[in-house]
């Protein structure tokens, strides 16, 4: 689906839920370059980038993201230790992975205060201001959004390391902090990397990275 965002000129693209990550990555890069092909047509651009201009709105690439058995059952309605251990996981490599999820200078543009783009490391129950959030949903659709990667990122490594993540904090039963209830903006959370050589620092001298 496409849907007008709150930025001026900011376009949201929704694509549906796909199980092959690879595929999934494919289409995102497909849909990139034939908007741009497009675009260009008409006479017009169009930006994927973080953040194309000051004054105005970033560009995320917002993952909605569950996980279901061989019976297509959802296991993290099934089980919250399970929910709560991949969102804890996921939170505990966001600092050391910001260079995947924010892979150029232009993308730490986008990570300002009350600006729709999280700042630190949190998560919450229909909380936009927090780097996770749970949606309002059904059950059965219940799920995490990881708000932090940039339209700019890479989908097929940004994917890899949140399943990556996920599995390893399910293995490990990780434990989740409290969610953030209120403005994740002034929350006492810690800081994501900032810029780009922060992000490298921090991507470089991570083990589990």
């Amino acid at each position: 689906s496409i849907l007008s965002e709150a930025g001026i000129g900011q376009i949201e693209i929704v694509l549906a839920p796909c199980n092959d990550l690879c595929h999934l990555a494919d289409c995102i890069l497909i849909l990139k370059h034939s908007l741009t092909a497009y675009a260009i047509s008409k006479g017009v651009l169009i930006s994927f980038e973080a953040k194309p201009k000051k004054r105005i709105l970033g560009n995320g690439l917002h993952c909605h993201i569950s996980l279901e058995n061989y019976q297509s059952e959802n296991l993290f309605a099934n089980d919250d230790n399970i929910f709560r251990a991949a969102i804890g996981s996921i939170l505990s490599i966001l600092e050391s992975a910001m260079l995947i999820l924010a892979p150029l200078s232009n993308s730490y543009s986008r990570l300002q205060d009350n600006s729709h783009a999280p700042i630190n490391i949190g998560w919450g129950f229909d909380n936009r201001t927090v780097a996770v959030r749970v949606p309002n949903a059904s059950l059965s659709a219940k799920r995490l959004e990881l708000r932090v990667a940039g339209a700019d990122s890479n989908p097929y490594l940004l994917f890899a390391i949140l399943v990556s993540a996920i599995l390893d904090g399910i293995d490990e039963m990780v434990t989740a902090p409290k969610p953030v209830s209120g403005n994740g903006y002034e929350a006492n959370l810690k800081s994501l990397p900032r810029d780009l050589k922060t992000a490298i620092i921090q991507f470089e001298k991570s083990k589990k990275i």
